[in-house]
């Protein structure tokens, strides 16, 4: 009787830990996944498999990847376009001083 409590006993713990494996394994690759992308990596492939609630997590993560790709594609073109407006303003400044400080000059002689 003792032998089979502790037979019972020993695949009860076993087969715990084989369901916390199951469930825990998928979270933490997901939970990786999450701590690449929040230091900055949007470089990393994610591979979804399954359609359980980590791999469902996993695909979102994948989604807002791509939309931060996205994101920061836009903002460093928009970025170049308006450094190219800038520089395009400040030559401008520099053309309306040069035919300004003219002027003054042609003022002067004239005076």
């Amino acid at each position: 009787m003792l032998a089979v409590g502790v037979i019972t006993f020993a695949l009860g713990a076993f087969i715990a830990i084989y369901i916390t494996r199951i469930i825990t394994a998928p979270l933490e690759r997901t939970a990786a996944i999450a701590d690449t992308i929040a230091s900055g990596d949007l470089t990393t492939q994610i591979d979804v498999a399954g359609k359980d609630e980590a791999a469902r997590l996993a695909h979102s993560l994948k989604v807002m990847q791509v939309n931060l790709v996205s994101a920061v594609s836009n903002i460093k073109q928009s970025t170049e376009t308006m450094a190219v407006a800038a520089r395009k303003i400040a030559s401008g400044n520099a053309d309306l001083s040069s035919r300004t400080k003219s002027q003054a000059n042609s003022l002067e002689e004239s005076a």
